[in-house]
């Protein structure tokens, strides 16, 4: 175990920094990627065709024809 005298609550058991911890990083993006565009292009393409029926005021819309 490894500590700072200074600062005993700052103890690890091995320091450094292994091959898991990017593994783990990179796996977390890996799945958030997906989880973002999933969640953020429906939002987008809404936002979008919300925004167009509010520039179209009703008085342009030609009911007659």
């Amino acid at each position: 175990m490894y500590y700072d005298p200074q600062k005993p609550i700052a103890a690890v058991l091995e320091p450094g920094v292994f091959k898991t911890t990017y593994f783990y990083y990179i796996f977390g993006w890996l799945l958030m990627g997906p989880g973002i565009l999933m969640t953020g292009i429906p939002l987008f393409r809404w936002l979008l065709r919300k925004g167009k029926s509010i520039d179209e005021s009703p008085s342009s819309a030609n009911f007659a024809e």
